[in-house]
């Protein structure tokens, strides 16, 4: 078995223990159990210490800040009627029957909040549409990640949407799930070992391709979009 500083990286032991072993191995104190802060400072005052109830005593007491006094009887009131409300009876959903269209059945989603939303958005794009006029899908990776990206696609092949603008984070779902299959790291358990972002065919790749597209004069999207759709991947939707 290995030992030393090398055999700490490949055990992929906390952050805490890489860097005692990048400064090799000597972290300026013994090895062994650490004594938490409580037991380490009753060591340094030694045996006639008082006891926890005694110190706790000693201690001073943080003064409690003072709060109002509500009187109920103060509160007033209005009339639910003349109150402005967000939903109301008239929007509400319809139920949906066996053989409706789709048309039909977004016509039955309620008219309010995010229903409303989605039926202005559904009218503005077939409205650019109908009169000839582009439309383009802003948005970051959360669609790709989420498992969006053949529905975005279909409405590309569709020409309903005529272009997509996103941030760069979206080359890099693209890339895993073409390459590997799979895509979105789970954060907590990276972000703890220092491991996050930390693939190496999705850093090495990508840096690389882009780095190629900019010297033939593509742009960052383009170079990685070049590069999957002429690549071979045995995974991959």
């Amino acid at each position: 078995m290995k030992s030393g500083p090398s055999a700490d990286l490949e055990r992929d032991d906390p952050p805490a223990a890489l860097m005692v072993a990048s400064r090799g191995g000597k972290s300026g104190r013994k090895h062994g159990p650490r004594m938490g802060a409580r037991s380490e400072a009753r060591a340094k005052e030694g045996p006639n210490a008082p006891p926890e109830e005694a110190r706790a005593k000693l201690a001073p007491r943080l003064a409690t800040p003072s709060r109002p006094r509500l009187d109920p009887r103060r509160a007033r009131t209005y009339p639910l009627g003349g109150r402005k409300s967000k939903v109301a009876a008239a929007e509400l959903a319809r139920p949906l029957a066996p053989g409706l269209a789709f048309a039909d059945w977004l016509d039955r989603l309620p008219d309010i909040l995010a229903a409303a939303d989605l039926r202005l958005a559904a009218d503005a794009i077939a409205g650019a549409r109908l009169a000839g006029r582009a439309v383009v899908l802003g948005m970051g990776a959360h669609p790709i990640k989420v498992g969006l990206a053949p529905i975005i696609i279909d409405l590309l092949e569709r020409g309903v949407v005529t272009a997509v603008a996103l941030n760069g984070a979206g080359v890099i779902h693209d890339f895993e799930m073409a390459a590997a299959g799979k895509t979105s790291e789970d954060v907590g358990p990276g972000l703890d070992r220092g491991r996050f972002g930390m693939a190496r065919e999705t850093g090495a790749v990508l840096n690389r391709v882009i780095a190629e597209g900019a010297r033939a004069g593509f742009g960052l999207g383009e170079a990685v979009g070049k590069h999957i759709a002429g690549s071979r991947f045995r995974t991959g939707a």
